[in-house]
């Protein structure tokens, strides 16, 4: 899926369950609504080298591409909890 489409659904990702497993589907979806600014940047860079490496192959076959097992990371960040906090508490 491009970026925008995973985008508009993880605006609304929510896991819910009860039980035992409850505290962590409400972790989850806390950390996914907390870095998503990093998420959005991880998926837009993902699809931009995607993108390079089909135009450098020269193929428009996506989905050959996707199935390539000679690429396995496209984009990375980091994700360090203390510091998101502190950049959402210095926001105005």
């Amino acid at each position: 899926m491009a970026a925008e489409d995973v985008l508009t659904k993880l605006e609304r990702f929510s896991v819910r369950t009860q039980g035992r497993l409850a505290p962590v589907a409400r972790w989850l979806t806390a950390m996914v609504q907390l870095f998503q600014p990093q998420l959005r940047t991880l998926l837009h860079d993902r699809d931009a080298a995607l993108k390079r490496f089909i135009d450098a192959h020269a193929t428009h076959d996506r989905s050959a591409v996707l199935a390539d097992r000679a690429i396995d990371v496209l984009s990375e960040t980091s994700a360090h909890l203390p510091t998101r906090i502190a950049e959402l508490i210095e926001q105005p």
